[in-house]
């Protein structure tokens, strides 16, 4: 068996060494070499320590085989996570992928953003998703020419940000919560509530909302807007508590709470009302208890801290005068955003032209963004009746949305 393990090690090594290497390229790009560096030092850490297991003498000793089996499967789980989601876009970097890089890059530089901009790459099967130890993001494919979706990546980028400044910009929720939750199960005659909501608010919707308000900070009202573009495509969840997500009704009400913090009143009831317009198409009805565990006073609250605690940050306002400038990102989504809502039409034609000077903005001059206004209509997709069970994919478009946890 000892020797068996020592192959595993042997192997393991050598997989870690082979990935460092397949990363230089990436380690030498301008707009790659800071992550890639990063994860090749991750790479490194597993190879030495391999290296120290081959050479612990402890290795031979069979009543140990257990330890040291445990202590190779998380350094195999490391190299899994590494190698399957980490290489392979820094490795097939792409001209989409360093738009989005430089895009990101340059909202940061643009709102005041307190840390490194992250990497993207335009590979996801899962909507947004962020690897914040590797300062890494992953989008959709086509993301780099759908201006509507950029609130969302100020969205992704605070998950990163969290890691360090929890704390400024939560300050003192937790306590507000749990006074929240221990006054509520003394209410008289009323039901009680789920014994694991405090834990189901702390660590797991706490983060999603303030990753919202921070983006709605930010961005505006175009956040909102983006939001219920994005839920509209996608399996109802507008009430349902979600095991990661909080549910898209009050996540939708904790945008207009940041906007009304703020002192926004008129951007806020838009969202207000681009909702309740939306709300009746998802034929859904509030759960019993919604009000009490989703609360307004709750809401509010949070959005108060968040937009103090972004403030004390030093990050840009949606508001500042400086998003009038004409290369600023966040003007240009506020703008695209009126003109989608003003006019679909007229924004389809206008979105390739103002998303080719921001390349060129940017150092980029490649092939064109895809002008769709002027290709042929696709065909009609089959009718919904004619699809079935089909609509319903075999992996959830955004898992971490899926479940009824809370509620059960």
């Amino acid at each position: 068996m000892q020797e068996f393990q020592r192959g595993l090690l042997e192997d393991l090594r050598g997989r870690a060494a082979a990935l460092q290497t397949r990363l230089d390229p990436a380690a030498k790009d301008v707009d790659t070499q800071a992550r890639a560096s990063d994860v090749q030092r991750a790479l490194a850490r597993i190879e030495q320590t391999a290296d120290r297991m081959l050479a612990d003498p402890s290795l031979a000793r069979p009543e140990l085989n257990r330890q040291h089996r445990e202590v190779y499967q998380r350094l195999t789980e490391n190299l899994f996570i590494i190698e399957s989601y980490l290489v392979p876009p820094l490795e097939r970097f792409t001209e989409h992928d360093r738009r989005l890089t430089r895009l990101v890059k340059k909202l940061g530089e643009q709102i005041n953003w307190p840390l490194p901009a992250p990497i993207v790459v335009a590979d996801s099967s899962q909507y947004y998703m962020t690897f914040p130890a590797f300062g890494l993001m992953k989008v959709p494919a086509a993301e780099d020419e759908n201006m509507l979706a950029y609130p969302d990546l100020v969205h992704e980028m605070t998950h990163i940000l969290l890691t360090k400044e929890r704390g400024r910009l939560l300050g003192d929720f937790v306590n507000v919560l749990g006074d929240y939750v221990a006054e509520q199960q003394k209410v008289p005659g009323a039901a009680p509530l789920p014994p694991h909501l405090f834990e189901q608010w702390r660590s797991m919707w706490l983060e999603e909302f303030v990753c919202d308000m921070v983006a709605v900070y930010a961005t505006g009202p175009a956040f909102g807007a983006q939001h219920i573009r994005l839920i509209s495509g996608m399996p109802s969840r507008a009430y349902q508590y979600g095991k990661s997500h909080p549910p898209d009704e009050a996540r939708v009400r904790s945008a207009a709470a940041v906007l009304r913090a703020m002192g926004k009143e008129t951007d806020a009831a838009d969202v207000d009302k681009l909702w309740k317009d939306y709300a009746p198409t998802t034929g859904e009805a509030k759960p019993p208890d919604y009000d009490r565990v989703l609360p307004d006073v709750l809401v509010d609250a949070l959005a108060k801290r968040v937009v103090a605690g972004a403030q004390q940050l030093g990050l840009r306002a949606y508001d500042a005068p400086e998003a009038s400038r004409p290369d600023d990102v966040v003007g240009m989504v506020a703008e695209g955003w009126r003109r989608f809502r003003a006019n679909p039409t007229t924004f389809r034609t206008w979105q390739p032209a103002r998303l080719r000077l921001l390349w060129k903005q940017l150092g980029l001059d490649g092939p064109a963004v895809r002008d769709i206004s002027s290709t042929t209509p696709p065909a009609l997709p089959p009718r919904i009746d004619e699809i079935g069970p089909r609509l319903r994919p075999t992996t959830p478009l955004r898992p971490l949305r899926a479940g009824n946890e809370l509620a059960a």
